[in-house]
């Protein structure tokens, strides 16, 4: 059974693991009691993705600290290669430097890039934010003229793009 087939509400509106018929009970800070070894916390975490409008040199700064002072725990941003904002490992590496504890993610589209500058890129963007850096790669939205674009118009670009993960992890572990 996985954990999260296990989570079941309480009478008093409190989201707890464990089947009810089989708790046991013992101390614990919060109640005096605990489940089968879990916490009954529930860490929630929340992501922003900022506008296109917080995207320009001007809002940037201001929007990464109004963020931050938030409480926000992700920042994510895409990259949309047709769209009309610019790269997102940019304005990442800016955010490094402008914030402390924010992590900082990514949906990058791979396909079209150097798989060696992606790699070095995103190592030193992580580096400069103390280990931040999220990131999830993607093929792309399937926009018009998006394949032609990033050079990849007949093939399999899941393919494609786990060679080039191969590659990346083959040059981050030296």
């Amino acid at each position: 059974v996985s954990k999260l087939s296990r989570i079941h509400r309480t009478d008093d509106s409190r989201i707890v693991p464990g089947n009810p018929a089989e708790r046991s009970l013992g101390e614990d800070r919060s109640r005096g009691t605990v489940l089968h070894g879990y916490d009954r916390r529930v860490k929630t975490r929340f992501a922003i993705t900022p506008p296109a409008s917080a995207l320009n040199e001007a809002v940037w700064p201001d929007y990464l600290a109004r963020a931050e002072m938030l409480g926000f725990d992700t920042l994510w941003l895409s990259d949309i290669p047709l769209g009309e904002l610019g790269d997102p490992l940019v304005a990442l590496a800016f955010a490094a430097g402008v914030t402390k504890r924010l992590k900082l993610g990514a949906n990058i589209v791979p396909l079209g890039r150097n798989p060696l500058w992606v790699a070095k890129q995103l190592a030193q963007i992580d580096r400069l934010s103390h280990g931040r850096l999220l990131v999830s790669f993607v093929p792309g939205l399937a926009q018009s003229g998006e394949r032609a674009a990033l050079g990849y118009e007949q093939g399999n670009r899941g393919k494609a793009i786990e060679t080039m993960m191969g590659l990346m992890r083959q040059w981050w572990r030296g």
